[in-house]
């Protein structure tokens, strides 16, 4: 029997994975799924070296090579701008005065394996730090 996952079960993987990787490269996960009513929501907020990234995951179930690129221009200025409020937003809440940035981690699923991939781009809107 050929089970395949849901979007969501993928989106859910998607996120677990991306905060397992996050953490082993000494990341500390603030947050998940952090939504402020009426401006948005971020998948997962984090902090390393001094720096707080406001993380957007996009899980694919594909193993090409091209998934990261698809992904990735995916992750366009709108949606962008939107997880820049919700982060000026949470930054104002905590009163945080720290660099920031808002990053795109892609996890790629093997239909056949399960195994997955990571690509994690942290970039600096310059207009919010």
């Amino acid at each position: 029997m050929d089970h395949r996952m849901s979007n969501t079960e993928v989106g859910t993987m998607g996120e677990t994975l991306a905060v397992r990787y996050l953490k082993s490269k000494g990341f500390s996960i603030l947050a998940k799924n952090f939504n402020i009513p009426g401006v948005g929501e971020i998948d997962i907020i984090a902090h390393c070296d001094g720096t707080f990234h406001f993380v957007e995951v996009k899980s694919s179930y594909s193993f090409s090579l091209n998934s990261e690129y698809h992904s990735s221009r995916n992750f366009d200025d709108a949606k962008k701008q939107r997880i820049a409020r919700v982060m000026r937003k949470y930054c104002d809440l905590y009163k945080i005065d720290s660099p920031r940035t808002v990053s795109l981690c892609v996890i790629s699923f093997s239909r056949e394996t399960y195994d997955a991939r990571v690509f994690f781009d942290p970039f600096v809107l310059v207009d919010t730090i």
